[in-house]
C-alpha cells in the first residue's frame, strides 16, 4: 500500500495511518510482517509515525531582553521558522544579528525565516559602539578640521595644538567656539558621546617699554595683551620740553 507523507504532518505530534489487511504475496517467501511495525495481523496493523517538534533558544551572550524559547514544527516546507522581532540589548553595544555560536559573525537577523534540522541555540552578536569626536578650527583659527573614534568604555587621548590664530595661543579644547577650555592640549577624554571641540585661545601678551628720550619716566614699562589697548600711559617729563607723546 501506497502513502503519502503528507497524511502524517500535522500540528500535533503523533499521526496515525492505518495499513490495508491485504497481505504481501511472493512465490518464493513467506510474508514476515511490515518493517518498523512490532506485530502484523489481518485486522488492520496501524502504522504510528512519531513528528518531532525542535526549540530554538536565544542566547543574550552578556546582553538581556532575548526572546523566549520558540518551538518549530514541521510543515510542508520542513522546520521552517520566523525569528522572533525582539533585539535584546547590551550597554555600550549595538546588536548585530544572531549567530549558531558565541563568537561567529551574525548570520540571521530578527523577523528572518529560518530552516533548523534540529534543536538549535542562536547566540546574539554584539559590536562596541564608538563615537566620532571631530576637532574644528572654529571662526578664527587656521588649518584643517579632524576627526578621531573613540571607543565605548576606553578613554581617548586628545590631539595637542592643531589650530593657528595670529596674536593668540591655541590652550586647550573648548566645547563651543570662542567657549572657556573645557579639556586640556593632550588631555583625556572620557564621555562616551560624540562631540565637536574648538580650540580655546589664550591671547599673546608683550612688554611696551617706555623710552623718556633724554628726559625722565616713573613707568619704564608695561604688558600688554594682544588686542587689548595699551590703557593709560605715563607722562614723562623733561625741563625745558613740553611733552607731545609717546611715538
Amino acid at each position: 500500500q501506497e502513502w503519502d507523507a503528507e497524511a502524517w504532518r500535522t500540528a500535533g505530534t503523533r499521526s496515525t495511518l492505518t495499513l490495508g489487511n491485504a497481505i504481501p504475496e511472493s512465490l518464493a517467501y513467506v510474508f514476515g510482517g511490515f518493517d518498523k511495525i512490532t506485530y502484523c495481523a489481518l485486522s488492520n496493523p496501524v502504522l504510528t509515525v512519531v513528528v518531532t517538534d525542535y526549540t530554538i533558544t536565544y542566547h543574550p551572550n552578556e546582553g538581556t531582553g532575548a526572546p523566549s524559547a520558540q518551538t518549530v514544527s514541521i510543515s510542508a516546507d520542513g522546520y521552517k521558522a520566523t525569528l522572533s522581532s525582539t533585539a535584546p540589548t547590551r550597554d555600550g553595544y549595538t546588536f548585530k544579528g544572531w549567530a549558531t555560536t558565541a563568537a561567529s559573525a551574525a548570520a540571521y537577523q530578527p523577523g528572518e525565516s529560518i530552516t533548523i534540522s534540529g534543536d538549535t541555540t542562536l547566540y546574539a552578536v554584539w559590536e562596541l559602539l564608538t563615537y566620532t569626536v571631530t576637532y574644528n578650527k572654529g571662526a578664527n583659527g587656521t588649518g584643517d578640521n579632524a576627526t578621531a573614534t573613540k571607543t565605548h568604555g576606553t578613554a581617548l587621548t586628545l590631539e595637542g595644538a592643531l589650530f593657528a590664530r595670529t596674536g593668540y595661543t591655541q590652550t586647550g579644547w573648548a566645547t563651543s567656539d570662542g567657549g572657556a577650555k573645557a579639556y586640556d592640549l593632550g588631555g583625556s577624554y572620557t564621555t562616551d558621546a560624540a562631540v565637536t571641540l574648538y580650540p580655546a585661545w589664550t591671547a599673546s601678551t608683550y612688554t611696551v617699554t617706555f623710552d623718556a628720550n633724554g628726559g625722565e619716566v616713573t613707568t619704564g614699562s608695561k604688558t600688554v595683551t594682544y588686542d587689548d589697548t595699551y590703557g593709560e600711559l605715563p607722562t614723562p617729563t623733561r625741563a625745558g620740553y613740553r611733552f607731545d607723546g609717546w611715538h
